[in-house]
């Protein structure tokens, strides 16, 4: 049976250092097994993105979910695992 669930899914998410928003409110499904591609010039939030999606950083606001599963400070570690 074919997959419904994006893998990766971000929902409103907003990242901010200071006045500077490095992301501002993206929602974007990645699905599972295909390529996805980031491409942009330097500076739009690629590298802030990656590591929304990755757990290092926290979203300022938004909802980030791994395989339907919100990513959240105590269960990082665990997903990636």
């Amino acid at each position: 049976m074919a997959r419904t669930e994006p893998l990766i899914e971000l929902c409103d998410c907003v990242k901010a250092y200071g006045r500077v928003q490095a992301v501002n409110s993206i929602t974007l499904q990645i699905p599972s097994a295909k390529t996805t591609v980031l491409i942009g010039p330097s500076g739009c939030g690629k590298s802030t993105l990656l590591r929304l999606v990755i757990g290092l950083i926290r979203p300022d606001s938004g909802h980030l979910y791994f395989d339907g599963t919100e990513v959240l400070p105590d269960a990082v570690l665990a997903l990636r695992n």
